[in-house]
């Protein structure tokens, strides 16, 4: 096969489950086979009638569940396909958790709450929120300060944590989590603690969620910093990560840089990095037609590249976008009307 001009070619990404091990079949680099209760990956391109056994060949990808189930230092219940196991510091075991990774896969990587506070000052209390979303405050409060820290979130039925005040934090504590059904409230936790908060959601039913703090005394310093976040109870990981959506996301190593053209409105307006394949995602009310700079990249353009991708709007006709090498974006020949972008890029 001919490889097309300007790209370059990738190893094998990810692996192929070949189903039980075939001693006619022929395996490539990262076939898996099943030998009983185990798995194996092939390590060599073009391997026929050599049995799994670890080697130039072969090698275990995963162990059998019902050897982990006899291990010492497991607690494994009844183990099935695709179960993931998790390390248990209160246990000192490793156990399946499948509740803590559908959790996860759904809402958010270990912390399940979005801060949505803004940096302010209430009452004599600011209120700064940092880059990785902790927040830290100073200041006297003249009279109540009960800011909410996570709005409208929605996280499914079941049992939870909320933790990210600690002994490091003066005159603060948690206040309350609201259960809501739209705007109406189904069930109230007043909390009254700076203490970690176990909490049930199981008998409830609610659409979103409302976390607040509040001062402990009036005319007393706040200060510290808050590490506002909810895990699941069965999560025995009490490190603090910013909320994102999923896994993906929090991997992501630089996110927003982005900058929009501050004479255009943006309904969407996201740049994601992952490793050096970057993602635009953009929604832009054209106000003009012509070739329109939508905004800027801030970083990480290498000199002398120009990237073209095709763009898609509401206009007709044949559209293309362009990023150059001083990371200016320019759509060109752009109608006036509503702009939809999306494309992903590889960094040189």
């Amino acid at each position: 096969m001919i490889e097309p001009t300007g790209y370059t070619a990738l190893d094998l990404i990810g692996f192929t489950d070949r189903g039980a091990y075939d001693p006619t079949a022929t395996y490539v680099k990262n076939d898996i086979v099943t030998v009983g209760n185990t798995k194996w990956r092939c390590k060599v391109d073009d391997t026929i009638g050599i049995t799994p056994t670890e080697g130039a060949n072969w090698t275990i990808y995963l162990e059998s569940a019902t050897s982990l189930a006899g291990m010492d230092d497991t607690d494994i219940t009844s183990p099935k396909d695709g179960d993931l196991i998790q390390f248990n510091s209160t246990s000192n075991k490793w156990k399946n958790s499948a509740d803590v990774w559908d959790t996860m896969a759904q809402n958010g990587a270990h912390n399940l709450l979005p801060n949505s506070l803004t940096t302010q000052v209430i009452n004599g209390v600011t209120f700064t929120v940092n880059s990785d979303k902790s927040i830290t405050i100073s200041g006297s409060p003249t009279t109540l300060v009960a800011p909410i820290v996570g709005a409208n979130f929605t996280i499914p039925k079941g049992q939870y944590i909320l933790s990210g005040i600690d002994s490091s934090v003066t005159n603060m504590m948690w206040n309350a989590i609201v259960l809501l059904n739209g705007a109406s409230v189904v069930h109230t936790y007043t909390i009254s603690s700076a203490d970690d908060f176990s909490f049930d959601t199981s008998e409830y039913t609610y659409t979103n969620i409302q976390v607040s703090m509040k001062r402990i005394e009036d005319n007393v310093a706040c200060s510290g910093t808050i590490y506002p976040m909810i895990r699941l109870a069965s999560d025995p990981n009490k490190e603090y990560t910013p909320h994102a959506k999923t896994n993906r996301e929090l991997s992501i190593t630089d996110k927003d840089f982005f900058t929009g053209n501050s004479a255009l409105t943006f309904d969407v307006k996201r740049s994601y990095r992952f490793g050096n394949v970057c993602e635009l995602d953009i929604e832009v009310v054209l106000p003009s037609s012509g070739n329109v700079t939508l905004g800027t990249l801030s970083r990480n353009i290498p000199s002398g590249t120009v990237y073209s991708v095709a763009y898609v709007g509401s206009g007709t006709g044949a559209r293309m976008a362009q990023i150059k090498n001083d990371g200016s974006v320019t759509l060109y020949g752009a109608e006036a009307a509503r702009a939809y972008l999306n494309f992903t890029y590889i960094l040189g």
